[in-house]
């Protein structure tokens, strides 16, 4: 499974959602987990300068030009993308909130336990409200 979350040095936000993301990323790495902080039109020296500054340790991916923002429809940051083992978009999150942070870890858990049957036919997306 993968998460992607789009996100900017600028945005506080963003900021403030990094810390969360990366104990997400260290906690569930071993269990398949592949997440990526995508940023949005920044420099790469701007971006290094940035990760190092706050240790991080998750990949960080550069969409400078945001076309992989566009095909995810990320026009507010930051987003947070999980897309389930079977390429299926299951979830969108637009903003932050630090109370959601248990919604997100149960939604990562049911989508890395559930089992693809055939890999060729995606099953229905399964939104919870």
């Amino acid at each position: 499974m993968v998460v992607l979350d789009f996100w900017a040095s600028w945005c506080g936000p963003c900021v403030a959602s990094l810390p969360r993301l990366e104990k997400i990323h260290s906690d569930y790495v071993p269990r398949g987990l592949k997440l990526y902080a995508v940023n949005l039109r920044e420099t790469q020296d701007k971006v290094r300068s940035f990760v190092d500054a706050q240790k991080l340790t998750m990949p960080v991916l550069l969409d400078n030009d945001g076309d992989v923002a566009d095909r995810y429809l990320a026009h507010a940051i930051p987003q947070t993308v999980i897309i389930g083992r079977d390429g299926v978009i299951r979830k969108v999150i637009v903003g932050f909130n630090p109370a959601a942070d248990a919604d997100l870890r149960r939604l990562i858990d049911e989508q890395l336990e559930r089992k693809v049957d055939d890999p060729g036919k995606a099953a229905a997306p399964q939104f919870k409200r």
